[in-house]
């Protein structure tokens, strides 16, 4: 990707972001965006394939025919054929490698993606932890203050109670 795109794509987020009440950014994921354009290359070397697959039987029956008329291009058509089948070989096994290369980096992706949800979720765990320990002091003060006026109020009751008692 060039500078420019870059510094365009970068600058539309950065307004988007500003004019935007959504807390998500407007950068789509580079490895999303790098599978999606492998794909597209791989959707077109198929297309490509078909089509030599296509030229390379009409030359073989071109081929075959004149070779049955025992017809002097023959020797040349059957050259062509040759160079058909040896590029379609090569584009059969470019193809191969790139899926292969896509497959690997899908999955490499997958269990990434798999690991982030992991830590998103480990990361909110620890918030929550930490709200609840703060929570947990909390509720401990809040007991203790309590128990503390219970015991204060027992102590009040307990004395009028004395009191009443030394008064009869």
């Amino acid at each position: 990707m060039n500078v420019w795109a870059r510094v365009r794509r970068l600058w539309h987020t950065a307004v988007a972001d500003l004019f935007s009440e959504e807390t998500a950014t407007a950068v789509p994921d580079r490895v999303v965006t790098l599978i999606h354009d492998i794909q597209h290359r791989l959707d077109e070397l198929h297309n490509e394939l078909a089509l030599a697959l296509a030229r390379a039987r009409r030359a073989e029956t071109t081929w075959q025919v004149a070779q049955a008329q025992n017809l002097p291009e023959a020797a040349e058509l059957e050259v062509h054929y040759q160079t058909l089948s040896s590029a379609i070989d090569r584009l059969q096994t470019e193809i191969d490698h790139l899926q292969t290369r896509l497959t690997a980096i899908e999955s490499q992706t997958a269990y990434l993606k798999d690991r982030e949800e992991s830590v998103t979720m480990l990361e909110r765990l620890q918030t929550l932890q930490k709200e609840l320990d703060k929570t947990a002091v909390t509720l401990h003060h809040d007991l203790a203050d309590r128990q503390e006026q219970v015991a204060r109020r027992e102590d009040n009751v307990a004395a009028r109670e004395e009191v009443r008692r030394h008064k009869l």
